[in-house]
């Protein structure tokens, strides 16, 4: 089915478009949204007999259509919302929907892929809005970051954990980013500015609730560090990352330190095959833990959620967003925590994750 042939069949009106949406959370994302009645979702994808077969297999409300991003043209595409899962859709593109109407919300977790949007997005005026940092990391440790700085003043910095587990094979386009991104310095905040490390160099340990023991957690270039830094005012905000089992993570961080960290960039797709194909190991869950710190180094507060598969995960927070954006009249460019609220989060968490739970402590 074409665009045009899919906007004239469902209507403009409640109409969510998401592009790359027959991935793992594409797929999460659109059962989630076609239980609401009145929402119409479209799979839009390069290949539009796999965005026919994954809407199929979903509900009726749900419409396939085949879009290549790179070469799409904004004029020929309705000014619904958009859920954009895929980083070969152009910044230009982007900024042509916003400018046209279109609510936009970005998945990406990589800084550079962002702040270009941000900047395409900024040149031009318009009556749309440009969400960004949705998701997990970033997305759902931001909304933790802000609850934590609301909730414990004193604090000027953090650092956010995210440990993703293995008992559950992630979506291709999730771990081949996680390899791709080993090649590369990232931009963390440190002394109220960007600064660049390479991935491996910064590390620590964390135990998180119930655990008996502390496992090793490496700094990790997600977004969410510099959009928590720079908008809640932190002099530092680094984003560390963990895998479960923890001898994973103990294997990536060995090979980082020891210099391969672009060699396993430009293998990224191969291994993400690999891991696909693998045995699944450790806990399928994800875990988050955002911990402040005061302005001698001591703890503030802490605020950690046990929830689901990450894909599930992402799929929940970019569900309430859309549905925070449906009706808006605010335009311009924002942030998924300026829509969500702790607790908004945690309810939709529980409700695709009901073993979802949630620890907070002071120092």
């Amino acid at each position: 089915m074409t665009p045009d042939a899919v906007a004239r069949e469902v209507g403009v009106a409640a109409q969510v478009w998401i592009i790359g949406g027959y991935g793992d959370v594409g797929r999460k994302l659109a059962g989630m949204l076609a239980q609401d009645g009145g929402m119409s979702v479209v799979i839009a994808g390069r290949d539009g007999g796999r965005a026919d077969a994954a809407a199929e297999a979903i509900a009726p409300n749900v419409r396939g259509v085949g879009l290549d991003v790179a070469n799409a043209v904004a004029n020929e595409l309705p000014p619904a919302v958009y859920v954009n899962l895929v980083e070969a859709t152009p910044p230009d593109l982007i900024a042509a929907l916003v400018s046209r109407g279109a609510r936009l919300i970005e998945s990406s977790a990589t800084p550079a892929y962002l702040e270009t949007q941000e900047s395409a997005v900024g040149e031009r005026s318009g009556p749309g809005l440009l969400i960004v940092n949705a998701g997990v990391s970033p997305g759902l440790t931001n909304v933790m970051a802000t609850a934590l700085k609301r909730r414990f003043p004193d604090t000027r910095s953090v650092h956010i954990v995210i440990e993703i587990g293995m008992g559950r094979h992630h979506g291709d386009a999730a771990t081949r980013w996680t390899f791709a991104s080993m090649g590369a310095d990232y931009p963390m905040w440190r002394e109220g500015q960007e600064a660049r490390v390479r991935p491996g160099v910064l590390s620590r340990m964390v135990r998180f609730e119930e655990d008996r023991s502390e496992r090793l957690a490496i700094g990790f270039g997600f977004s969410d560090q510099i959009a928590i830094g720079r908008q809640l005012e932190f002099d530092t905000a680094q984003t560390f990352l963990a895998v479960d089992p923890p001898w994973v993570t103990r294997t990536i961080h060995a090979a980082l330190r020891a210099g391969f960290g672009k060699h396993l960039a430009c293998r990224a797709r191969g291994l993400a095959n690999l891991f696909a194909r693998g045995p699944t190991m450790g806990r399928p869950g994800t875990r988050l833990i955002v911990e402040g710190h005061d302005n001698v180094g001591n703890v503030s507060g802490r605020i950690e959620i046990h929830t689901g598969d990450q894909a599930t995960a992402t799929a929940a927070m970019l569900a309430r967003a859309v549905r925070s954006v449906v009706d808006t009249d605010v335009a311009g460019i924002g942030q998924f925590n300026d829509l969500v609220t702790l607790e908004d989060a945690v309810t939709v968490l529980k409700t695709a994750a009901p073993t979802t739970r949630v620890f907070e402590r002071d120092n």
